[in-house]
């Protein structure tokens, strides 16, 4: 009896080289794979970005490229659109009074989906940045990653922590926006 089952211990070692540790490691292959071409196509969307003619020939690929981008969560991304988190989709509608700007700021949208790697980016921009459209987009990156309560004390503690007017006077404006947000 003891040798039947150390020979049934040992078949089932062998089935298990056999059959079950190939498909382990062609799912590890398959995901290399998948990251590879991942990293290609992040590449390719972020040419589309660079290429300043795309946006005036070209508005379908850069808002496909912008989408895309967020759903790779393509991290090496996000200086490319935070450049751009002012873009609408221009197949879509352009928000009516009354309506909110999140329904079309794309960049936006691909921030938040890339998640916390952004919310730095996006902040130490903010600090830069003196357009109100493009502050009241980086608002809506912030107060999504964070929830309005944990996006209002990270902005304190950013505004206790500056001494320059000017970049205490935007992240107050962000703050305010995220208090508040403005409707189009």
């Amino acid at each position: 009896m003891k040798e039947i089952n150390e020979v049934v211990m040992k078949l089932t070692f062998v089935l298990y080289l056999a059959i079950l540790l190939p498909m382990r490691f062609s799912n590890a292959d398959q995901e290399i794979t998948e990251t590879a071409q991942e990293r290609v196509e992040t590449q390719k969307y972020i040419s589309v970005l660079k290429d300043k003619q795309n946006f005036s020939e070209r508005p379908t690929s850069v808002a496909d490229a912008i989408i895309k981008l967020g759903q790779l969560r393509a991290v090496e991304a996000i200086p490319f659109l935070i450049e751009h988190i002012e873009l609408c989709d221009s197949r879509g509608d352009v928000p009516s009074r009354g309506s909110s700007i999140e329904n079309c700021r794309i960049a936006v949208v691909a921030l938040v989906r890339i998640g916390k790697a952004s919310l730095q980016p996006v902040l130490e921009a903010s600090k830069k940045e003196g357009n109100r459209l493009r502050l009241i987009c980086m608002a809506m990156v912030i107060r999504e990653l964070e929830g309005k309560k944990k996006a209002q004390e990270l902005l304190e503690l950013h505004i206790t922590q500056s001494v320059d007017p000017k970049v205490i006077d935007r992240l107050q404006r962000i703050k305010a926006f995220i208090v508040s947000p403005p409707i189009y």
